[in-house]
């Protein structure tokens, strides 16, 4: 669990590829439980009538909010490229009323068997996970010119 979050985090600049939907999940799983945790201790400082602590965990509860939305979007779009749909799926999410369930929906999808456009099945243990360019089924790999 803690590796998916920790790989989560670290590929925040990758937006490009794959992520499987036990990795996203889990990212997102971790996300979640350090925000509660976080946002019950506010509480809990708050009932005691520590206003001190309180507002400083407030404040690390929203800083830690918004450093996680750039790598969050980042997984969001590698999980829509495993699905085999491109990162302006992301999108979807603003349309009133649906896009918030169609976009989850989404993200409960298997990912595409073998590899896509966006790149190889992250699910393939003997294929590198860490390339440094985009996957192409049509890429031509094998040294020729």
């Amino acid at each position: 669990m803690i590796k998916a979050y920790i790989d989560g985090i670290k590929k925040w600049r990758i937006w490009y590829g794959r992520t499987r939907r036990r990795d996203y999940w889990l990212y997102v799983l971790c996300n979640l439980l350090v925000v509660f945790i976080l946002y019950t201790l506010a509480s809990v400082f708050t009932l005691l009538g520590l206003k001190t602590l309180s507002i400083l965990t407030f404040v690390a509860t929203y800083a830690y909010a918004v450093l996680q939305i750039v790598p969050t979007i980042a997984i969001d779009i590698r999980r829509l490229h495993d699905t085999g749909r491109s990162g302006g799926f992301y999108f979807i999410q603003f349309i009133p009323y649906v896009g918030s369930v169609w976009f989850f929906v989404l993200t409960l999808l298997p990912g595409t068997k073998g590899g896509n456009y966006f790149g190889p099945d992250p699910r393939d243990t003997f294929v590198p996970q860490d390339s440094t360019a985009p996957y192409s089924e049509y890429a031509d790999f094998s040294g020729k010119e």
